[in-house]
C-alpha cells in the first residue's frame, strides 16, 4: 500500500466522528487537480489539512490538524485561506513555526485614526509555559506609523477559543511592527482591508 494511500486512510479514520462528507475520496495522484473530493494534504511539516477540495484549493468542510493531532481550526473553507467557524469568516493571513494567525474579516473597523480587528492565534501545540492552544485578541493598528496595540486578549486550553480560559490580558503599550515578521502580514491585511461602509 502506498504511503499516500495509507495516510489518507488514517485521516479518514480520524475524521469519522469529526466530520462526515458525501464527497468521494481525492485521487492518490497529487499531480492531477483535486476537485469535488475529500482528502488529506500536507500544508507544511507537521500540519495537515483534512477536508474538501475544489479546483486544487481547500473548499468545504475541513480541518487543520497538527502533528500531535491537535485540531487547530475546523469549519467551512471558501477560498483556500478563509474558513467560516460558527458563521464568522476568518482569514488565515500568516504563520510561524509555532502558530497560525487568523483575522476575523468582518471585525475590521475604522477606530478614529486607527483600525481595530479580532485576531485568533492557533498554536500548533500547547504553549509550554501555560499550556494554552489558542488565543483570541482584539488589536488596534496604526497603519500610517506601522505600530500596533493589543486592546485585550484571552488564552484558552483548547483549540479555537474552546476549553478553559487560562489567562486574560489588558491593554498593552503601542509597539512598532517589525517589517518581514508574521505580524507585519497581519497588519498589512488589516490596513488594506476595505470595511463595508456604515458597518
Amino acid at each position: 500500500m502506498s504511503r499516500i494511500l495509507f495516510a489518507f486512510l488514517l485521516a479518514a479514520a480520524w475524521i469519522d466522528g469529526h466530520a462526515q462528507s458525501s464527497l468521494p475520496p481525492c485521487p492518490t495522484d497529487t499531480s492531477v487537480v483535486w476537485t469535488n473530493c475529500f482528502g488529506t494534504y500536507t500544508v507544511e511539516i507537521g500540519v495537515q489539512y483534512v477536508g474538501g477540495f475544489k479546483n486544487d484549493e481547500r473548499y468545504g468542510q475541513g480541518s487543520l490538524i497538527s502533528a500531535k493531532d491537535y485540531t487547530l481550526v475546523e469549519g467551512f473553507w471558501r477560498d483556500d485561506n478563509s474558513v467560516d467557524v460558527d458563521g464568522l469568516q476568518w482569514k488565515a493571513v500568516s504563520a510561524t513555526d509555532k502558530l497560525y494567525y487568523f483575522v476575523l474579516s468582518q471585525s475590521i473597523k475604522q477606530d478614529g485614526a486607527f483600525r481595530r480587528a479580532w485576531l485568533m492565534r492557533a498554536y500548533k501545540q500547547p504553549v509550554k509555559e501555560y499550556r494554552w492552544l489558542s488565543a483570541r485578541e482584539l488589536w488596534r493598528v496604526d497603519c500610517g506609523n506601522e505600530r500596533s496595540q493589543m486592546v485585550s486578549a484571552s488564552v484558552f486550553s483548547g483549540s479555537w477559543g474552546s476549553g478553559q480560559i487560562l489567562n486574560t490580558f489588558d491593554e498593552s503599550n503601542w509597539d512598532y511592527v517589525e517589517p518581514g515578521t508574521a505580524f507585519s502580514d497581519v497588519m498589512k491585511y488589516v490596513c488594506d482591508y476595505k470595511p463595508t461602509p456604515g458597518k
